[in-house]
């Protein structure tokens, strides 16, 4: 079961039940308003692992042996990138776990971090949800 703090719920899935080793595997992250009102959130789910800053970090494990993430360049979000989130409505990013992990045939655990720091910049009065959600974990099988 995906940990909610709040108003919202962080879900990863993966694209294919049965991805094949050496294609594109892609992850399916979506930001979930659990809440009645209107909230604002960042959507630009800039990927990163969790020692860097991120908007999404994701972790995936192979055995027990977390696989070493290759990071990308960090953008800083712009006023464009947070949204309003209606009740029951869900934003998302398609992910492909292949560009940011070497991945070859086994069993894989996955788990996505979502977290916002910040209010939208250059939007005064406008306050964007704060804090840090964790996925549940998905299990696949390359």
């Amino acid at each position: 079961m995906a940990k909610r703090i709040g108003p919202l719920l962080l879900r990863v899935v993966m694209e294919e039940p049965r991805p094949q080793a050496g294609h594109d595997i892609h992850a399916l992250v979506f930001l979930l308003n659990t809440w009645l009102l209107d909230l604002t959130v960042s959507s630009l789910f800039q990927v990163n692992k969790k020692t860097l800053p991120h908007q999404i970090a994701l972790t995936l494990e192979r055995g027990r042996k977390e696989l070493e993430f290759l990071p990308k360049i960090r953008v800083d979000p712009t006023a464009f990138e947070f949204q309003q989130l209606k009740p029951g409505a869900a934003i998302g990013k398609r992910i492909r776990l292949s560009h940011y992990f070497e991945i070859g045939k086994g069993a894989y655990r996955l788990v996505a971090t979502y977290r916002n720091r910040q209010d939208p910049p250059d939007r005064p009065g406008i306050v964007a949800w704060k804090g840090e959600l964790t996925s549940e974990t998905r299990f696949t099988v390359v």
